[in-house]
């Protein structure tokens, strides 16, 4: 099938079916015209042999001598095997003889007739020559026998001229396919070597000149990616410094002043409470900033999950809370298949989401979970009836450390980002202010579909 396909066999192809088509046309013609001439030749040689035969049977006619007609009869017909019989009629178109007398059909034969006429007495009689009608079919036979050998010889010679261009025109073009092909996978820089003419060789020296210039641009690119990486991963740095710096300030400080105040004998009792909660306080500072960094991982350890069965151990931790708040809790679950996923990641995911919302409810209302699977993807989707979210601030909400609440770290979402990425997802927020908001994940259900999103770079 991939020769049927190739462009070299479809160019060979197509030439010899056009030599071919064009020269049966022709034979065609050539058939037609030779039947008519070998008809017009036949009847005009056998017109003139019967009238040949006519004026050499007048006198017998006049004398009524049978035995020459006879005999001139006889003689016609077995010196000329094409004929069937002759017979020879009256004037009045009676049958008078007939050679042979036996075993002779005229019917589906050729007739030629010709008149029998006295400059005396006119017309005297008619000849009739019965010739074969197989006689122009055989002599147009080795005329087809002919053509046919013609047709062999130019539909042999049509292919290998076929042959002869296909390997010309579209070996050229196979060999700049295949590198195109090495230049698709990354191997950029290869030049094509081959001979070639015309607009043929202009193609092969432009293909070279921009798979040179495809290098210097691809090694420029990767220059300039390595320098934005560094200038990103230090601006990064710089952003999760000053954003650790600022969180851990104020409970060191904190800390500080009461262990100054406890080296000192004044410390109350109920200072060693603010000295345990600012600790603690600490300590979940810390565990954001480690839970920010594992999410970050790519490699995060995977096995067959059931998505709607982790939904439902999520939902039944947050009940207690929304139940509290006032806030209903619906879950509107489709029917979905195992897929290969991270469950630790999605719990972390779904909680992170859920919490948002129930945060963004403190007075109640309705929170909504949905799970569906929509063109081959697994969809999981969280919806509030809150506030809603402003768009100055949509647009800076998986930011680290960016936060609207006096208590939040800013890594929550951050993180639910990253997880989202590092399982090959992607993350969609609808808000609109006093209407509520729709956070969309959308999750690949195969792990071919998952390295694929590895693999595709990213879009700026």
């Amino acid at each position: 099938m991939r020769l049927l396909r190739s462009a070299a066999f479809q160019i060979s192809a197509a030439l010899t079916l056009i030599i071919l088509i064009s020269t049966l046309a022709v034979s065609y013609v050539i058939l037609r015209k030779e039947k008519e001439l070998f008809t017009r030749e036949i009847l005009s040689r056998w017109h003139f042999q019967a009238r040949t035969l006519a004026r050499d049977l007048t006198e017998p006619m006049l004398y009524e001598d049978i035995y020459t007609l006879y005999a001139l009869l006889k003689h016609t017909v077995e010196t000329n095997p094409d004929l069937l019989g002759a017979e020879l009629r009256s004037k009045n178109l009676n049958l008078h003889l007939r050679y042979p007398r036996d075993h002779f059909s005229p019917t589906g034969a050729l007739v030629i007739s010709e008149a029998i006429t006295s400059p005396d007495l006119g017309t005297l009689g008619e000849i009739r020559l019965f010739l074969r009608r197989g006689v122009i079919s055989e002599r147009l036979l080795a005329t087809e026998k002919r053509l046919l050998l013609l047709v062999l010889v130019i539909l042999i010679n049509s292919i290998l001229a076929a042959l002869w261009v296909a390997r010309r025109v579209v070996h050229p073009v196979l060999v700049l396919n295949r590198e195109a092909q090495r230049i698709a996978r990354g191997e950029f820089g290869h030049t094509v070597k081959i001979s070639a003419v015309g607009e043929i060789r202009e193609l092969v020296e432009t293909f070279n000149r921009m798979s040179q210039s495809l290098k210097e641009m691809v090694e420029e690119l990767k220059r300039t990616h390595e320098r934005m990486a560094r200038a990103e991963m230090l601006a990064a740095l710089g952003q999760f410094a000053a954003g650790v710096a600022h969180e851990i300030k104020n409970p060191l400080t904190s800390i500080s002043l009461l262990v100054e105040l406890a080296a000192r004998g004044r410390a109350r009792p109920e200072d060693f409470e603010i000295l345990r909660k600012e600790i603690r306080r600490l300590d979940h500072i810390v565990k954001s900033f480690l839970d920010f960094a594992k999410s970050r991982r790519e490699d995060l350890p995977r096995e067959k999950v059931q998505l709607n069965n982790l939904v439902e151990e999520v939902l039944t931790i947050l009940r207690p809370q929304a139940r509290r708040q006032g806030v209903e809790i619906r879950a509107e679950l489709s029917e979905l298949p195992l897929f290969e996923s991270s469950p630790e990641a999605l719990k972390q995911i779904l909680l992170n989401l859920a919490l948002n919302a129930l945060q963004a409810m403190p007075e109640g209302g309705r929170l909504t979970v949905r799970t569906a699977l929509k063109d081959g993807k697994v969809w999981l989707s969280v919806e509030d009836t809150g506030p809603g979210i402003p768009e100055d601030i949509r647009r800076r909400i998986f930011e680290p450390f960016f936060t609207t609440k006096p208590e939040g770290t800013g890594l929550g979402l951050s993180i639910t980002h990253n997880l989202v990425k590092a399982l090959s997802g992607e993350i969609h927020i609808h808000s609109r202010e006093g209407a509520g908001t729709r956070v969309e994940i959308e999750l690949p259900l195969s792990p071919e579909e998952q390295d694929e999103e590895k693999n595709t770079p990213p879009s700026h």
